[in-house]
């Protein structure tokens, strides 16, 4: 049962002991999880103050702009009708008062506020030592980019708190720790058999470069969302889920999801309500611009709320004490989904005393565009020429990163890659004059891009037809060469519209990007048809080699794009060169577990058919370590159909049936901006709309669309979609339904 608004979190109202009359008192439960909840972390359908602290203003953030939110005061959000919290100084630098010391609750499980072991926890994060670094001081270690943690600010806040709040706090602190007894002690004790259940947590947290998230949207936290279809797997009874976001959710969206599959009206799957006595979910209603991972690590007492659910969920497998190296004996019962990795990943799983279920930051290089030409290059597959390339001594034209001290800056700082104007010149000018490349243009690319948007093309025709021959020394040629290329920088064409040389506005400019990230050229590949296939894979623990790996396969496609910025993608990609896909997407696997790396992988790649002969080249363009935009349709899709991969690459159900997919993120509207989630979601399945009855998903034939995203209503009037049908035509089909009905939903909105 949940309130009416956003879920906070779910609790296993359906565990709720019997009173003596027989009857489950989910009411009272509910009630109590309502309140309490909304202390620790303020549902956005409450008015009143956030009396739980945010730690946030204990840190001196750089780069920033944080509105007021976090220096005591009430600021601006970005999202009208939001007031944002009130931000006070009791915890901030002090532990709960003595008054509150307890014990346990009385089923035995721990609160937040108990003594001993929970309260020295807490102690801890809150009142460290100089010698014992905080979450946030940890993190920063590893990945300090844009944040800093100072002991003075934390005493500078603990002076300015006042004895009005810390009295008001003291009292709402101690109603919330009778409610947390309260709540624990209406519910059943698990089975012993919950050892063996697995506990997913998810943070799906895009930690990728700020400066160039900035540039897909102003609200980059909405594709949190596309991992929601984690909430499929609580159809396996045996699943637990904690779900963070930086925002709550909405209540709508988690019973859309949770309803999938009929609600348990067959008998087979389970009810909504058992779905929900498994799910937890958790936000820190925060919309800053950092990633979640930063925004948990930097709430000490966040991070002992998760401790606490996840050691309550897995009957005390899992404690604070445990470190990273004794995490092997429950790697089958417990782990942290990321939508990346990263540095802040890898501290946020080792706080938390979890595997990380993707590749850790140590490997991140081999996700930029040259770690992917150096894989390609060592699996044998084909790649645009270009630079940097060791076999023409480009190795002396990549440098660290200015700042590349142990423990500082970005992680892009500690690689080696082409950061200079000069450098990218020189780059270019040893492919055209040394290795006889001279294409109709080239393309530019920043290592670390998010949907094409650090991406530029360079016409360099009319230096490639000049003449340098009358210069007889080589290097003196190169030099003169680069020279001319490097004036043609600054006029790069950019497929992002807000990308510029010099930076505009709130948006850094490409030079000092490339200072930060580092870049590679690349030859651009003229061909009829052009078209962009990719493989999606995982390296995974493979139980029959004994601390070994195998990389197994989840899908190819054919990515739809504007430019080369994805919008959406079709599944499977074509048959003309789907073999060589799969086989060049393999080689990538072997490589990266050869490298050490686990989790999701795609690769990309550029199909173009030959004018002469009618055959298809295929060269590989980049390697994403990480989940992306054909992460979710395909794992809707896997989720609610049940079925595998065959080799021929093709989704089949277990009776052997094939299904096929076409997706977008990117489905836009002006008459849908606003739109409630709740209301947009209503009338998708309206039973009385024959256009609605012709998209909703069917469980029975495993055959309907699945909508995703709804957070982007609100900005941008935009929804995405998954049209699954029993083959390509019909899924096209569904997808052309789906883009009536929303056109339909638009015509009745704005009469």
């Amino acid at each position: 049962m949940l309130s009416d608004g956003h879920v906070i979190l779910t609790t296993r109202l359906s565990r709720s002991r019997r009173s003596e009359d027989g009857h489950r008192n989910d009411q009272a439960v509910a009630a109590l999880t309502r309140r309490a909840m909304s202390v620790v972390i303020r549902p956005t359908w409450h008015d009143e103050e956030a009396l739980f602290p945010d730690e946030s203003d204990a840190m001196t953030l750089k780069s920033h702009t944080w509105d007021g939110r976090y220096g005591g005061s009430v600021g601006a959000s970005k999202y009208p009708g939001k007031a944002p919290s009130a931000v006070t100084q009791f915890l901030k630098t002090r532990s709960p008062p003595s008054s509150l010391d307890s014990t346990t609750s009385a089923t035995g499980r721990r609160s937040p506020f108990n003594s001993n072991t929970s309260q020295r926890s807490l102690d801890v994060s809150m009142h460290r030592s100089a010698s014992e670094p905080s979450f946030c001081q940890s993190m920063n270690e590893h990945d300090g980019d844009e944040m800093e943690c100072t002991h003075e600010t934390e005493n500078a806040g603990a002076q300015s708190g006042c004895s009005d709040t810390n009295a008001m706090e003291t009292a709402t602190m101690r109603d919330l720790r009778a409610d947390y007894v309260a709540i624990h002690a209406a519910t059943d004790h698990t089975s012993s058999s919950d050892n063996q259940r697995k506990i997913i947590v998810v943070v799906p947290s895009i930690d990728l470069d700020t400066d160039e998230l900035k540039r897909v949207s102003t609200y980059i936290e909405n594709y949190e969302e596309r991992q929601l279809y984690h909430l499929l797997m609580l159809n396996d009874p045996g699943v637990r889920i904690i779900y963070l976001s930086s925002r709550p959710v909405s209540e709508a969206v988690v019973r859309y999801y949770l309803g999938l599959r009929g609600n348990g009206a067959d008998g087979k799957t389970p009810t909504m309500k058992d779905q929900l006595s498994r799910l937890y979910m958790l936000s820190p209603d925060d919309d800053s611009e950092r990633p979640l991972s930063k925004k948990l690590l930097s709430r000490p007492l966040v991070m002992h709320l998760i401790k606490e659910l996840v050691g309550s969920v897995d009957k005390g497998i899992l404690r604070r004490s445990r470190s990273l190296d004794n995490v092997s004996s429950f790697l089958s019962t417990a782990g942290l989904s990321v939508f990346t990795g990263s540095n802040a990943c890898d501290v946020l799983a080792h706080s938390l005393g979890l595997r990380l279920l993707e590749s850790c930051g140590e490997t991140m290089h081999f996700g930029t565009k040259q770690g992917s030409r150096e894989i390609f290059e060592a699996a044998g597959i084909p790649h645009p020429a270009g630079t940097p390339d060791l076999t023409v001594g480009d190795d002396d034209l990549l440098t660290l990163g200015k700042d590349n001290r142990p423990g500082k800056k970005h992680w892009a700082e500690h690689h080696r890659y082409i950061r200079t104007p000069r450098a990218l010149a020189t780059g270019l000018a040893r492919q055209i004059l040394l290795k006889r490349n001279r294409p109709r243009k080239w393309m530019v690319k920043l290592n670390q891009g998010f949907s094409g948007m650090g991406n530029a093309s360079l016409n360099l025709r009319a230096i490639q037809d000049r003449s340098y021959d009358r210069i007889e020394d080589m290097d003196a040629r190169i030099a003169a060469m680069s020279c001319d290329i490097e004036a043609e920088l600054p006029h790069l064409m950019f497929e992002c519209p807000c990308m510029t040389w010099d930076g505009c506005n709130e948006h850094t400019g490409f030079k000092s990007q490339m200072a930060k990230l580092g870049v590679v050229a690349e030859a651009f590949l003229d061909g009829e048809v052009p078209t962009s296939p990719s493989f999606q894979a995982v390296v995974e623990p493979d139980s029959n080699v004994a601390g070994g790996h195998s990389v197994r396969m989840l899908s190819t496609h054919e990515q739809l794009l504007d430019g080369q910025i994805y919008e959406g993608c079709m599944n499977p990609c074509s048959s003309r060169y789907r073999k060589r896909v799969v086989e060049y997407g393999k080689k990538v696997g072997e490589q990266l577990e050869a490298n050490g790396i686990v989790g999701h992988f795609s690769a990309d790649f550029l199909a173009t058919k030959n004018p002469i002969d009618g055959s298809w080249d295929l060269n590989a363009l980049e390697i994403n370590l990480r989940q992306g935009g054909t992460t979710h349709p395909h794992a809707h899709m896997a989720l609610l159909c049940g079925g595998q991969l065959n080799d021929d690459g093709i989704f089949h159900l277990l009776n052997g049936d094939p299904r096929f997919y076409v997706a977008t993120d990117c489905y836009r509207d002006d008459g849908l901006k606003g739109m409630d989630e709740a209301d947009l979601i209503a009338s998708l399945q309206n039973d009385e709309d024959p256009h609605a009855i012709k998209v909703k998903w069917d469980p029975e034939s495993k055959t309907g669309v699945v909508f995703h995203l709804f957070r982007f209503l609100f900005p941008y009037g935009r929804v995405g979609f998954a049209a699954i049908g029993s083959n390509s035509d019909h899924a096209q089909i569904l997808y052309d339904d789906a883009v009536s009905l929303l056109k339909q939903i638009v015509k009745k909105r704005t009469k």
